[in-house]
């Protein structure tokens, strides 16, 4: 019996007893390390890619012919509408006079109407230092965009009064328009064929829409 107690009393004593392990002390941190951030991925709200030299020069290429094309379309349908409500004003001048016009300043206004845009749609401002704590799932268009927007559909509507009024001053036509005339027949037409295609896109949208919502995807 004084056997199996001292054997039960040296194993309590065994299990109680724990070996020392040496603690290993870790290098203190230095302050840099101390609190590093998580280094913030790249914000959507980024600035508009600039094309490349070669993508720009075939974009203002293809840019060239259309001021001038845009202003004798407006000029001409303007006329075509101004002649017929006012006969005194604008039946004694031809409609190749005020074509002419409209192409001389159209031509006039292509390479500042280019770099216009070129500011407008891709602005070279730095991009602004990313905020820690900002909301990374904001992506929505900057104000910038919208007024860019609007910007080029003012000019896209006023083109061809400017063109109009311009090449009407530069012209040293007897029969002519003058530049008043010049620029309403501009404004005119350009509200009518501006007013076309956005009723032609509308009617387009619509239509894409309800074959959307008729054969939805699976």
């Amino acid at each position: 019996m004084s056997y199996f107690s001292s054997t039960s009393a040296s194993k309590s004593e065994s299990a109680l007893f724990v070996p020392a392990v040496p603690l290993v002390h870790d290098a203190p941190l230095s302050p840099s390390a101390a609190y590093t951030p998580a280094r913030r991925p790249p914000s959507r709200r980024s600035q508009r890619a600039v094309p490349s030299p070669v993508k720009g020069a075939a974009i203002l290429c293809g840019f060239l012919p259309l001021p001038p094309t845009l202003a004798v379309i407006y000029i001409a349908c303007g006329h075509v509408v101004l002649r017929a409500a006012h006969p005194a004003h604008y039946d004694t001048v031809p409609l190749v006079s005020s074509a002419r016009a409209a192409a001389v300043g159209g031509a006039i206004l292509t390479l500042p109407l280019a770099v216009l845009l070129y500011i407008l749609l891709f602005p070279t401002k730095p991009p602004e230092p990313e905020d820690f704590f900002d909301d990374d799932d904001d992506g929505g268009e900057q104000p910038w965009t919208y007024v860019a927007y609007a910007a080029c559909a003012v000019l896209l509507l006023v083109l061809g009064a400017i063109a109009g009024a311009l090449g009407t001053v530069c012209l040293p036509e007897s029969i002519r328009l003058s530049a008043a005339q010049a620029a309403r027949a501009g404004i005119v037409g350009g509200a009518i064929i501006c007013a076309g295609f956005a009723l032609l896109a509308a009617l387009v949208f619509v239509f894409w829409w309800d074959c959307c919502r008729r054969n939805p995807a699976t």
